[in-house]
């Protein structure tokens, strides 16, 4: 026998005799370990998702301005992690977190948010507005 095949077999004590096991007719488990694939904690396909990490105190802030404040500023985390940056254009007619918040409404939310320095807002002639969320220093 070689000496590579040695390592192959191995031996286990059942009442006291012993008989070898080879490994190439193991179960997989004893052969090697399997990566497997990892399973989602929820299922986010066709869903909406905040990318974080959000701030607290930024959320917190947000919630004690009013329930339209709140919505806007989730969407404008939401509009942020899909642009990649804390600038984006927004939309107010379509809110994809709260789509039957009237534009009237997400309009007094954006402001109370920028009134409270939130967000900034441009707001071009003719053209979407321009937001930058205003993250607080840690």
């Amino acid at each position: 026998m070689k000496t590579y095949e040695l390592s192959l077999l191995e031996t286990v004590v059942k009442s006291n005799v012993f008989i070898p096991i080879d490994f190439n007719k193991a179960p997989l488990g004893a052969r090697r370990k399997v990566q497997r694939k990892r399973e989602p904690l929820w299922n986010t396909q066709g869903r909406l998702f905040l990318r974080g990490p959000l701030p607290i105190d930024w959320l917190a802030q947000a919630s004690a301005l009013g329930k339209a404040a709140m919505f806007v500023g989730l969407e404008c985390w939401y509009r942020a992690g899909l642009a990649g940056s804390l600038v984006f254009r927004l939309n107010l007619s379509q809110l994809a977190v709260a789509p039957k918040l009237a534009r009237s409404s997400a309009r007094r939310g954006l402001q109370r948010l920028e009134d409270s320095g939130l967000v900034s807002v441009a707001r071009p002639v003719g053209q979407r507005l321009l937001v930058a969320i205003k993250v607080p220093p840690a």
